[in-house]
């Protein structure tokens, strides 16, 4: 019984290491879910092959210890899809200062790794109308 106990705490504290929330962007507009593993991550607005609407602004952060910054950018896509985005861009990437992971260690304050991206909708180049 004990150890039933410990191990779901120890997956409560694995499954709430990262934190995401959203903010819908411009007007309301109903869209059908993507699959996270379908939504591409862009480096820059230029990456975007074609043009684009503007669905979120959505952050991420997990504990610096616990979450890497690959948790944390499939945290977003799945955000995203959710949204009915099918791609991010990714607009700012903090890790805590050395002073934050000292902290952290000595005084128990949580250091966050934290991202935050644009998420998008585009059409793909193959599924737009010829010329």
């Amino acid at each position: 019984m004990r150890t039933s106990l410990t191990w779901l705490l120890a997956a409560g504290l694995l499954a709430g290491c990262v934190t995401a929330s959203t903010v819908p962007l411009g007007e309301p507009i109903p869209r059908p879910v993507v699959p996270w593993e379908q939504v591409r991550v862009f480096l820059d607005e230029t990456d975007v092959p074609g043009p684009f609407e503007k669905v979120a602004l959505i952050k991420a952060e997990g504990q610096y210890e616990w979450a890497n910054n690959r948790e944390l950018v499939d945290k977003l896509r799945k955000e995203a899809g959710k949204a009915g985005a099918n791609a991010i861009i990714l607009a700012e990437v903090k890790e805590p200062s050395d002073v934050a992971k000292v902290a952290d260690a000595v005084l128990g304050v949580p250091a966050k790794r934290k991202i935050q991206v644009l998420a998008i909708s585009y059409l793909p180049a193959e599924r737009r109308p010829g010329p």
